[in-house]
């Protein structure tokens, strides 16, 4: 638990601890829990909706997607930090980036996850409202002076801490690979344009498809 505290001033360091204790014993079933439960708060702070929905139905949604998005960031997500890595000359293996994944990415976002859970109560269920339309046309849902201090002070937090954690991560997917933070970040944006162009021709066949 220490280290989940650590990680925020010294995530290399946290890394190649956890990378020790790692390699000594099997931490599968831990990891696993850890980035379901990074899922489940994930969803639970980002999702959005153009109707208001319940937080009942957030939550279940959630805990339900979760089951598949857990699994997905832990080992795919993983695996191609480890191989677009090796591009730029990284040595880590699959379980390196795991370890990193874990410790400077779902650690922090399930820390920021439950920090927001009291100030998306406070805002309430329109919280989740997004209606891309409405807002254009200036229609928007009227909060009280307490929900608007608490949207107010949610944001800056999602902001810092999104900043910090992708910073964290840059460390961590350097001390997997043994090289420096500023390579992660090439690392990163390899793997997002490739990502990109993926989603870019599966569209496009999508509508080519539709088309006939």
């Amino acid at each position: 638990m220490q280290n989940w505290f650590k990680v925020w001033i010294r995530p290399r360091q946290v890394v190649a601890d956890e990378l020790k204790t790692a390699r000594e014993k099997n931490q599968t079933w831990n990891y696993l829990l850890i980035a379901y439960v990074s899922a489940v708060l994930s969803t639970f702070t980002n999702f959005s909706s153009e109707v208001v929905p319940t937080f009942a139905y957030v939550i279940v949604f959630a805990l339900l997607t979760s089951i598949v998005v857990a699994p997905i960031s832990l080992y795919v997500l993983s695996w191609l930090y480890k191989w677009v890595g090796s591009w730029l000359g990284g040595k880590g293996t699959a379980l390196d980036l795991r370890v990193a994944t874990v410790h400077t990415s779902m650690i922090p976002l399930s820390i920021h996850g439950l920090i927001s859970i009291p100030f998306i109560l406070v805002i309430g269920e329109t919280y989740y409202w997004f209606d891309i339309e409405s807002i254009l046309l200036g229609i928007e849902i009227a909060l009280s002076p307490l929900q608007l201090w608490a949207q107010n002070i949610l944001s800056l937090i999602s902001v810092t801490a999104g900043i910090w954690t992708f910073v964290l991560l840059m460390h961590g997917i350097g001390e997997a690979h043994q090289f420096s933070a500023w390579k992660s970040v090439l690392v990163v944006l390899i793997l997002g344009a490739m990502l990109l162009v993926i989603a870019m021709v599966v569209s496009f066949f999508l509508v080519i498809v539709g088309a006939l």
